[in-house]
């Protein structure tokens, strides 16, 4: 599910299908300096970017991830995180996430979704 999931958002990436857009806004006392620096900067971007980053440091700082698995609690949020670039429902399960864990069923599926989607958004466009 988390191979499907990054193949995708890296291909729609890279054939400009995508365009990531920051959730975090970048606090305006860094944003003068980030485009004091330079204009065209998406500072929200470059600040959402170190947020992520800096969490991982900060999660993992045992860094145990090549005996035990410590990314494995934040995969899901991870694969939502990239689901919603692309535009896709990530709350897979609607209220039963309360009730029972997601499993790669819940991912099946994802690369004709993707299609679907692109092929409704070329038809409003036509």
């Amino acid at each position: 599910m988390l191979a499907q999931a990054q193949a995708l958002w890296i291909s729609a990436y890279f054939t400009e299908n995508l365009t990531p857009a920051p959730r975090e806004q970048c606090p305006p006392h860094l944003r003068k300096v980030l485009e004091q620096d330079n204009a065209d900067v998406d500072a929200d971007l470059v600040w959402e970017t170190a947020l992520h980053s800096q969490f991982g440091v900060h999660r993992y700082r045992g860094g145990f991830g090549k005996r035990n698995p410590d990314f494995v609690f934040d995969a899901v949020p991870y694969v939502d995180l990239l689901l919603r670039d692309l535009g896709l429902d990530y709350t897979r399960k609607g209220g039963l996430k309360w009730l029972e864990p997601y499993g790669v069923e819940d991912y099946r599926g994802l690369v004709e979704e993707w299609i679907d989607s692109k092929e409704k958004v070329g038809k409003k466009d036509n």
